[in-house]
C-alpha cells in the first residue's frame, strides 16, 4: 500500500499492518521506524526490499493509476 500524504505514521496507525516494506530507494531508516511504531503501541515489523524492475518507481505507477491509489 502505498502511504497518505502527511507522516508514515498515520497510514500505519489507521492500517495497523503486520510488516512495513520499505522500497530500496526510499531514504526512511528501518530502526527509527520500528522505534516510533513501538512508541505507538504497534507491532509492526520494518524491512528492507530490492528491486527486480529497477525501472519501476511508484512515480509511474501513480501515473498510471492517478491518484485514487493514494487514498485510503
Amino acid at each position: 500500500m502505498i502511504g497518505k500524504e502527511g507522516t508514515l505514521y498515520d497510514t500505519v496507525e489507521i492500517v495497523k499492518p503486520d510488516i512495513i516494506a520499505l522500497g530500496y530507494d526510499q531514504a526512511h531508516s528501518e530502526k527509527e521506524i520500528s522505534e516510533n511504531c513501538r512508541k505507538r503501541n504497534l507491532n509492526v515489523r520494518v524491512v528492507r526490499l530490492n528491486t527486480p524492475l529497477p525501472e519501476t518507481k511508484s512515480s509511474k505507477i501513480k501515473d498510471e493509476l492517478g491518484d485514487s491509489i493514494y487514498r485510503i
